[in-house]
């Protein structure tokens, strides 16, 4: 009796866009896969520089597996779109230009489509090196994948949702769904998706076992850019899934309840809301200057004992450094979240 690995057809999706730096590296560890994809659909979606030299390149090298797209609409929804409309895989794996996959990353998500009711499985994104600030960075506070495995049946925009980054997909489900929502542009397609999956009363299995390797941003402006767009597809998320709900994020707490008839989404856990909040109460109060003097002490040793224990190793000023972009990033997030929010009429901060 032939097995899942045997009969499955495996097409394998990457978009990208001026990505010559890394494409090739992510193409590399592509075709070393240990369970061989029936083929790699490279999407080109307007690149200016040698990207498409090299991918074809690649494919002139490695025969049929390795194939060139170019779609001019803009967004990454569109380029998957496009690959998707031309895969001859029943199974399609998707993966980001940036990064660089496990050798064994496609033969443990395969194995997973065993069970009928998983329309999907999602692996876990780890940073590709821990050398650099931008990189230590990353690794703790960037796709943050779970421990051990879990089955998701419902996204509530806090949790069940999953980046593209290291996603497969049944291909009849996505031809059900039809696809990915290009209206959404680099808003929260991946997360989209996830959701009608749900919604279609099937299931997202989540493995730590299927592993991709990110190459993270690796400026302030890079990093100030990845936030700032997170918190415009929080903002879209929630005008698009949701009728009515509130999320409020506390310290170590989250609210979530749909009986309130408003759409409502605050995070007062980020490290931009304690600060903003603390000045604002030492203004009000002097005796709130003392927290807010403490606080980078405190905030000091917690970023310390967490990159401990993810193995990361740093010194004084660099976890002054990531004190830094953690607030930048922050920052950006918010701030995404209020424009985005204002534009689609919902309250996200």
């Amino acid at each position: 009796m032939s097995t899942l690995k045997e009969t499955a057809k495996i097409s394998v999706i990457v978009p990208f866009l001026n990505s010559e730096a890394t494409i090739d590296e992510c193409l590399q560890a592509l075709i070393s896969q240990n369970l061989k994809p029936s083929e790699i659909i490279m999407v080109d979606n307007g690149s200016t520089d040698r990207s498409k030299v090299i991918v074809n390149n690649f494919a002139n090298k490695n025969g049929i597996i390795v194939k060139y797209f170019y779609e001019s609409k803009k967004g990454p929804a569109c380029a998957r779109n496009l690959g998707i409309r031309n895969c001859i895989g029943n199974i399609i794996a998707f993966t980001d230009s940036d990064c660089v996959p496990d050798p064994d990353w496609l033969k443990n998500l395969i194995i997973e489509f065993q069970n009928p009711q998983v329309a999907a499985v999602a692996g876990i994104v780890e940073s590709y090196k821990t050398e650099t600030l931008y990189d230590k960075f990353h690794a703790l506070f960037t796709l943050k994948g779970f421990e051990k495995s879990q089955i998701f049946s419902k996204f509530n925009l806090v949790s069940g949702g999953f980046p593209t980054a290291n996603l497969a997909v049944r291909k009849d489900v996505l031809i059900k769904l039809n696809s990915f929502d290009e209206t959404l542009a680099d808003n929260g397609e991946d997360y989209d998706l996830c959701d009608r999956i749900y919604r279609h009363g099937l299931k997202i299995k989540y493995i730590p076992d299927a592993v991709i390797y990110h190459k993270h941003r690796s400026t302030l402006i890079g990093t100030f850019k990845q936030g700032y767009g997170f918190g415009k597809s929080h903002a879209v998320l929630l005008k698009k899934h949701c009728e009515k709900i509130a999320i409020v994020h506390f310290p170590r707490y989250k609210y979530i309840s749909q009986k309130w008839p408003f759409r409502l989404w605050i995070d007062l856990a980020g490290l931009d809301k304690k600060v903003l909040l603390l000045t604002a109460l030492s203004m009000v109060w002097w005796v709130f200057i003392i927290p807010l003097a403490l606080y980078p002490i405190f905030l000091y040793l917690n970023l310390k004992s967490r990159l401990n224990h993810n193995r990361l190793n740093v010194n004084f000023i660099e976890i002054l450094g990531i004190e830094f972009l953690l607030l930048i990033k922050s920052f950006a997030i918010t701030s995404g979240r209020i424009i985005s929010g204002f534009r689609n009429k919902v309250i996200c901060c």
